[in-house]
Parts: C-alpha cells; structure tokens; sequence
C-alpha cells in the first residue's frame, strides 16, 4: 500500500500541520525552540517509518518501524505536556499551546493511538504464527 491511501499516514499528515499551526507563533526562547524541533523531527520520523511499514513484506521488519512509530509518538507526548504546562504559567506570557489546541493535539493522538495499535497487534500475531510455525 502506496502512504498516501494509509489512514494512518494521513493522521501523521495532518499532526504535522497541527504542529505547524500551533508552533507558528510560539515564543523564539531557545529552550521552547529546542522542545518544538523534536516534536517535529518526531513526527516526521514517525511518518516515514509508517510509510517504510507499509511498504515492507517483512512482518518482523514491519514490527521493528511499528516499534519506532510508538518511541516517537511517545517523545511527543512527553514533550508536549511539558509545552503545555509551561503555556499554563501566566507570568511566561505567550502561550505555546492552546486548550483548543490541546484538545486537537489529544484527538489526533487518539487516532493515532488507535490505529497504531491495532496495527500493531495485527503484526504481532503474525510474527507470532511464523515464529510458531517455524519452531514445529
């Protein structure tokens, strides 16, 4: 399946516009500056290893990107709480994510989560079968 007709890889699409609307006016200190870099850098990784694992008939090599998706997914999240508690701080003035985009941020990530993870488990009863079928 070619990533453009991936649900999933639209998802990663359209968290990647969430992330350039939401950056796009945040405040330029370096330390905020660096957080947003990796959530990028992130997002962007994950969506290539989705378009590798699409690509790949080798369930084991599929597993390993799915892998990759989920480790990036979870630096994100981790990095976005913190940008979002430091935006709840009134004395730091300009916000970097809103409620309202918050909110946006969690439905995306639920989506994401969702297909990910039956995708995942999807790959993982198939490992399994060929590693069952392997040792009979």
């Amino acid at each position: 399946m070619k990533a453009e007709q991936s649900s999933l890889y639209r998802q990663f699409e359209l968290f990647h516009l969430w992330c350039l609307d939401t950056f796009e006016n945040a405040p330029r200190n370096m330390v905020v500056q660096k957080d947003i870099d990796r959530i990028m850098e992130d997002v962007i990784e994950a969506a290539a290893a989705v378009a590798i694992a699409l690509q790949t008939e080798d369930v084991k090599l599929r597993l390993d990107y799915l892998d990759v998706v989920v480790l990036r997914m979870t630096e994100v999240k981790f990095l976005t709480k913190g940008l979002t508690e430091y935006s709840a701080n009134p004395a730091r003035g300009k916000h970097v994510i809103s409620k309202s985009q918050r909110t946006r941020f969690l439905d995306l990530m639920t989506q994401i989560g969702i297909e990910l993870g039956r995708w995942r488990n999807a790959t993982v009863k198939k490992v399994d079968k060929i590693a069952a079928t392997l040792s009979d």
